[in-house]
């Protein structure tokens, strides 16, 4: 749902016999040094417990340390360069990784709550500014960061591979907190 199609480019017939969500919940999520690991999870629910969507968000300094998956080789990581170079700029903010919500559940507030939610972690961990990467060419994405307060700061051009769905360009954006 989230990253249009990075995870596929990453996990895609990686491991014979398992899907991309198998790989993704084994090698990110259940993987307790992946810096997406379960425990940097939020969960976005209503009223009767339906999930609405999750955000995955941390201390950069923990994205920069996390060990890399050794499965996922130069040639995996090389359309996604460019991601990775934005990532590296914000150093000393709290990174949102991955938000999403479901899109019967969009403009429900679920995600705002998500993102209230990073902010308070990036507080509670004494964080002046926050930081997140995305897709410039998607305009919902763009539009809800900045109702949210983020700023374009930095951008890159993303290179074509037909496993991601968007092109155009990644961008860096932050936040200043308050």
């Amino acid at each position: 749902m989230a990253g249009h199609g990075v995870m596929e480019l990453f996990y895609e017939g990686l491991v014979p016999g398992k899907s991309v969500i198998d790989c993704v919940m084994a090698r990110r999520i259940l993987d307790r040094d992946s810096f997406a690991a379960f425990r940097r999870w939020r969960v976005a629910m209503d009223a009767s417990g339906n999930i609405l969507g999750a955000m995955n968000s941390l201390p950069h300094k923990a994205l920069m340390d996390a060990p890399d998956d050794p499965l996922l080789d130069e040639a995996k990581m090389r359309p996604i360069a460019a991601l990775l170079e934005l990532e590296e700029i914000p150093a000393g903010s709290y990174y949102v990784n991955i938000i999403a919500v479901y899109p019967q559940h969009r403009r429900s507030g679920a995600g705002a709550a998500l993102m209230r939610d990073a902010e308070n972690l990036a507080r509670l961990k004494n964080f002046s500014r926050m930081s997140l990467c995305t897709f410039e060419d998607d305009p919902g994405l763009m539009g809800f960061y900045r109702g949210q307060g983020f700023e374009t700061q930095a951008r890159r051009a993303i290179e074509p591979h037909p496993a991601v769905a968007m092109s155009g360009h990644f961008v860096l954006m932050t936040r200043e907190l308050q």
